[in-house]
């Protein structure tokens, strides 16, 4: 680089009085190398450049229903979520800390003195993959209230470009659900998926723990999503500044509950279908069938709830329009 030539070129004459003309000659020369080649450049590309940037679409697209170069509403959302996430240090360096969460919590599985139990070990195990729901759901919702939840008002005063967008609150609403959904399902699946294989959990505990985590991960998103549109403050200097209102505690209180009440309601059934698959093998109908009502009501619960919830904050958010 020049000024690497220039330092090289000045020690060595103070130092050893010799000049090296090899350096000189770069010294002198890059300069008008580097003004012929801006001037071309210029020449080159500014005009078309500048004349572009002044078009709709760059300058060099027509303007066609079938083009490919709109791309749908939910995608521009989820970039400039992905954006908003990325050039904020305070939100991605969270990610360190999780990572180091999820290793340090698979790690407790690997420790288990599960062989000195004074029962038989399938039994303990089953039982610890089922209080891993409760333990996954309540990580997520931790996760959620500082992630999800000042979502939509960290919007801030930028909020108003969305709200005079042709875009209906509830499909803004919708968007941040489906944007959130998939790395919270990924983290709890990969929390579950993990520890019952450490556990070395299978039948119908595997499969309820499945399903009950991924259950409660949407149930808590969607709530998060419309405790956020209901409570949000758009005020706040900061998305880290709103996880301590009342809107996030009512959030984590009413997340709690939901994870207690539904993982509790769902004990009595699966109680009794892995005790009749651990001793016989057969999963008996009468358990299978309360699970089913359970799973059913369960699901019903949290459509009706999330749903209700998420229409008063589509409601909320329409005010600012």
């Amino acid at each position: 680089m020049p000024p690497a030539w220039a330092a090289t070129l000045l020690t060595g004459y103070l130092m050893d009085r010799q000049i090296d003309w090899l350096l000189v000659a770069l010294v002198l020369t890059t300069p008008a190398a580097l003004y012929i080649f801006g001037e071309w450049a210029m020449e080159r590309w500014f005009f078309s450049g500048f004349s572009k940037s002044q078009e709709s679409f760059g300058g060099h697209r027509r303007f066609s229903r079938t083009d490919a170069y709109r791309p749908g509403v939910w995608r521009w959302l989820c970039i400039k979520e992905s954006k908003t996430f990325l050039r904020d240090s305070t939100e991605w360096s969270q990610l360190f800390m999780i990572g180091a969460l999820i290793v340090v919590y698979l790690y407790n599985f690997t420790v288990l003195p599960v062989d000195r139990a004074p029962v038989p070990s399938e039994y303990i195990t089953n039982i610890i993959a089922f209080l891993n729901i409760g333990l996954v759901a309540f990580m997520v919702s931790s996760l959620a209230a500082r992630f999800i939840y000042p979502s939509i008002a960290g919007e801030g005063a930028a909020f108003y470009i969305i709200a005079a967008a042709p875009l209906a609150a509830r499909s803004f609403l919708r968007a941040k659900f489906f944007i959130y959904i998939v790395p919270f399902s990924l983290f709890a699946l990969l929390l579950v998926v993990i520890s019952d294989h450490l556990l070395q959990v299978r039948g119908p505990m595997w499969w309820f723990s499945l399903f009950c985590s991924q259950l409660l991960t949407w149930w808590i998103v969607a709530l998060a999503v419309g405790f956020g549109a209901l409570y949000g403050d758009f005020n706040a200097e900061n998305r880290a500044a709103a996880v301590g209102g009342v809107g996030a505690i009512l959030f984590l209180f009413t997340a709690m509950a939901i994870v207690v009440i539904i993982i509790g309601a769902g004990s009595w059934p699966m109680y009794h279908l892995t005790r009749s698959w651990l001793h016989s093998g057969v999963i008996g109908l009468r358990p299978l069938a309360g699970l089913i009502a359970w799973a059913a009501t369960s699901l019903l619960a949290a459509w009706l709830s999330a749903l209700w919830l998420c229409n008063r904050g589509a409601g909320k958010l329409s005010d600012y329009s």
